[in-house]
């Protein structure tokens, strides 16, 4: 029940969504005087060398969630780097080709292969979500201090109120998120102590009890880059290393694609990355669309830039970052025998598994 009620308002949301992109374009002089014979010449006519150089780029934030996620576990167990690596890029193609659904299958991946606790590996993927949040806003807020927005019109303002309000909302969400975490590892046993007591509503004294205890405890042990502070600098390190590549690709993107779009500036190239990230959380499994659609309007409501290279841009940087990484996650899938749904039962035996143990 509970599955079919978050699907219905999946469905609503998306066609929420859906309906005011529509109107927008249906509405937008700019959008109904778009011509698809442009788009092609200006893709045809694309540099292959910066395609390339950005597919480059776009491996390597693989390679720095990999070492981030090194250091996160530094406090559970040594797991080596290729299983790391392996892990986020099944983990992504997993997403490109399924959406959402395949969010567990890096966490999965890494917890089977190297023996470490689910729950410790629940903490790595949560702790990994608020780095990034935290860095998409600062790049937003960098971009929107260090270029404000140059095109005027009321869809543009509409645009940036919407960037203002959604970025506004993440920081709380994200400053709340990190206080949470810190205390939590902090003091999990004083919260658990405090949870075990006889006397409380929700005991978690008895054997139940214990099995939800031990999971916490993996969970906490997962959030140890709080108190380790080698381990911190090294994942903000990576972190750092991580968008300054996703930046890079839309930079090397849109010089590949040239005219207007290369002359925009490198920083400010934050602002439709930004609105693409946003509609990742409306996307068709194996095509996108919101990435694309969201970053397009991020470029000519925002940036000023006409439709038709605000467009390439859009979808060559979707097929840059989303077509190696399923073409390597496939490969590496099939040499170790492992499908979709195998890494979703790897998921689930970890969660029901008592103290989250591999």
């Amino acid at each position: 029940m509970a599955r079919s009620l978050r699907r219905w308002f999946w469905v609503v949301g998306v066609a929420a969504v859906l309906a005011l992109v529509i109107r927008h374009f249906a509405t937008s002089e700019e959008w109904r005087a778009f011509r698809w014979s442009e788009l092609w010449r200006s893709l045809r006519n694309t540099h292959p060398g910066y395609i390339l150089a950005a597919v480059v780029a776009t491996m390597s934030t693989y390679l720095w969630r990999a070492l981030r996620w090194s250091y996160f576990l530094a406090g559970v167990g040594k797991v080596p780097l290729r299983i790391h690596f392996s892990g986020q890029v099944i983990g992504f193609s997993c997403i490109y080709l399924v959406g959402r659904a395949g969010e567990l299958a890096r966490p999965a991946y890494v917890a089977h292969k190297g023996e470490v606790p689910w729950a410790s590996m629940a903490a790595v993927w949560f702790l990994e979500r608020v780095y990034d949040a935290v860095f998409l806003l600062l790049i937003l807020a960098a971009s929107l201090y260090f270029f404000p927005p140059a095109h005027e019109g009321v869809e543009s303002s509409r645009v940036l109120q919407g960037l203002t309000q959604s970025g506004k909302i993440l920081i709380w969400v994200a400053g709340a998120l990190v206080a949470g975490l810190v205390i939590f590892r902090l003091y999990v046993e004083r919260i658990l102590s405090y949870l075990s007591h006889p006397s409380r509503y929700f005991s978690l004294s008895g054997r139940s009890g214990g099995r939800v205890k031990s999971w916490i405890r993996s969970f906490a042990s997962g959030l140890e880059v709080v108190e380790n502070w080698r381990a911190f600098a090294g994942s903000m390190v990576c972190s750092v290393l991580v968008w300054i590549a996703n930046l890079s690709v839309f930079w090397l993107v849109a010089q590949g694609v040239g005219g207007e779009a290369a002359r925009i500036p490198w920083l400010a190239l934050g602002v439709p990355m930004f609105c693409g990230v946003i509609g990742l959380a409306v996307q068709v499994p194996g095509v996108g669309g919101g990435y694309q659609v969201a970053a397009a309007l991020g470029f000519t409501e925002v940036l000023g830039i006409d439709a038709v290279p605000a467009t390439s841009v859009a979808l060559l940087t979707w097929l840059v970052i989303m077509a190696p990484a399923t073409l390597l996650g496939v490969v590496l899938m099939v040499r170790e025998g492992l499908s979709v749904g195998k890494l979703r039962l790897w998921a689930a035996e970890g969660k029901a598994s008592p103290g989250g143990g591999p």
